[in-house]
């Protein structure tokens, strides 16, 4: 009829099935966890550097120039990062010179326009005198157009100050050791506006101040009192261990009690400022500029308006 076949050895051929179909998912499961292996290497040290660099474009192209590349130490393109590191510092350093560089200019104008406006508030003074004390014609034809070509150069200086000004927080102040008897000299200097009177010896001694500065001080000062009040001014000086004050007061109506707290506030002008040139920076450059001294400024009523300014000792 035939042969049958029997293989008496079947269980261990079922045996050797199993452990080959075990092997095959063990190698098929170590080859997955090296490619993982793998491709997390080639994230980690080629496509994750480019995801930086893209991050690191978009804030520099946003000018973030905060936003650091971190350099890692082993990285295969770590010279290639650094590279674009360094070049974001250069250009936060070139940004900030410019910006220093503007600020300088802003500030050299703002000091030029300033120290404009002192020379020609005097020539305006000398010419409003001269008017009074004048009699002939022609002379005070010529007279006229001085004051009116001055005061049209200082609504033009006032114009530049301003706006420049708007950008600045403060001008340049640089106190040095001087002698007190250069004081003197700021109020000869603007005997032109009228009578000053000197209630008392200017003390000897040595102050910090920065002398173009304090004579724009004294400037400002003599020159408020000669366009608001136009009465005589008395100045008088006393001492102390601290410092020498030097107290500046006219004798008109002073300031209204409603205007007195803000006429140091940049670009404040009073109500008594009405009709008169002008641009309300006088007082707050003034107490600015003491401050920057390390002196004080303080002002009040007293049968009239007193300004009170404080120079340290050395």
């Amino acid at each position: 009829m035939g042969k049958f076949v029997f293989y008496p050895k079947e269980s261990i051929y079922r045996q050797l099935i199993n452990q080959v179909e075990k092997k095959v998912l063990a190698y098929f499961f170590g080859v997955y966890l090296l490619g993982c292996v793998f491709f997390g290497f080639l994230y980690i040290w080629l496509i994750r550097p480019f995801l930086n660099l893209q991050d690191f474009a978009r804030q520099v192209a946003k000018g973030n120039l905060d936003f650091p590349l971190k350099v890692r130490k082993y990285n295969y393109f770590g010279a290639f990062t650094e590279s674009f590191d360094l070049m974001r510092e250069e250009l936060k350093r070139a940004r900030e010179s410019e910006y220093q560089a503007n600020i300088s200019k802003k500030e050299l104008v703002a000091e030029l326009s300033h120290d404009i406006k002192t020379p020609v508030a005097t020539i305006e003074a000398a010419c409003e005198v001269m008017q009074v004390k004048e009699k002939e014609p022609e002379i005070q034809k010529k007279v006229a157009l001085i004051l009116s070509k001055a005061k049209m150069i200082e609504k033009l200086v006032g114009n530049l100050f301003h706006a420049t000004l708007e950008e600045l927080t403060a001008l340049k102040v640089e106190p040095m050791e001087e002698s007190s008897l250069c004081i003197m000299e700021n109020f000869k200097d603007l005997q032109v506006y009228g009578e000053i009177e000197f209630a008392s010896p200017l003390p000897e001694c040595m102050v910090y101040m920065d002398k173009l500065r304090f004579s724009q001080v004294i400037d400002n000062c003599i020159n408020n009192a000669w366009k608001y009040a136009k009465t005589r001014v008395q100045v008088d000086f006393s001492e102390d261990e601290e410092g020498i004050r030097i107290l500046i007061k006219d004798f008109g109506e002073g300031v209204p009690g409603e205007d007195l707290p803000k006429i140091v506030e940049k670009f404040y002008r009073g109500s008594n400022a009405r009709g008169k040139e002008g641009s309300g920076l006088g007082l707050y450059l003034a107490k600015m500029f003491m401050e920057q001294m390390g002196g004080g400024m303080e002002y009040y009523n007293q049968d009239g308006f007193v300004v009170e300014l404080f120079l340290k000792k050395v």
